[in-house]
């Protein structure tokens, strides 16, 4: 028993000790496209766009961190790919009509754990991150017009909690500085069926 216990001793402060020793905070600064996933509602009717946001990362160790992150991400609405549908139900009819607004919105904010792979400070370094968080998406009013006449159809929102996980890569360029690339996959847990979207992030980061 004493020596189990000696060995998770020792064990905790192999752990720690390095962990107060490479402590370092950094700030993150990016932005990207994003990838609309699911539902097929979501894919088929809105468009890949962009995002952009930031963060700060902690790390624990030489191969773990938290990063907190406060991401925005908007993708318009495909008319085109709306009216082609319309007009499998309704015919030519929809012909000359106009469609505007009715983008997009998330708003994430997460808390992550990124683990290096390759945990070299000086060298290109692969990564695994993974975490969860509070996720908002927001519909736009969607205008429908057809010569002079105008039909609006307000937007919605919703809030749940969320999940992602994903690869990225480090890649560093001074003492005090790294450019990052980063593919999350984010899910929303929305009511009745969840939503999905794939953010690329291309950014930088600066030791605090």
């Amino acid at each position: 028993m004493k020596k189990t216990i000696a060995s998770i001793l020792v064990f905790c402060l192999l752990f720690i000790f390095p962990a107060n020793v490479f402590a370092q905070t950094e700030l993150l600064l990016n932005s990207g496209i994003s990838f609309p996933s699911r539902p097929d509602i979501f894919s088929d009717y809105w468009k890949t766009g962009f995002n952009f946001g930031g963060g700060i990362s902690y790390s624990f160790s030489p191969i773990l961190s938290f990063v907190g992150c406060l991401d925005y991400n908007n993708f318009g609405l495909d008319d085109t790919a709306f009216l082609e549908t319309a007009e499998e139900f309704f015919g030519p009819i929809v012909y000359g009509i106009i469609i505007t607004g009715g983008s997009a919105t998330i708003f994430s904010f997460s808390g992550n754990l990124k683990i290096d792979i390759i945990p070299e400070t000086n060298s290109v370094s692969p990564y695994l991150i993974f975490g969860g968080g509070y996720f908002h998406i927001a519909l736009g009013d969607i205008t429908m017009t057809y010569r002079t006449n105008s039909v609006k159809v307000e937007g919605e929102s919703e809030s749940a909690l969320s999940l992602l996980f994903g690869i990225g890569i480090d890649i560093p360029i001074a003492k005090t500085s790294a450019l990052f690339m980063e593919l999350k996959y984010g899910v929303g847990l929305t009511e009745n069926d969840s939503t999905g979207y794939f953010p690329f992030r291309f950014g930088a980061k600066i030791k605090l």
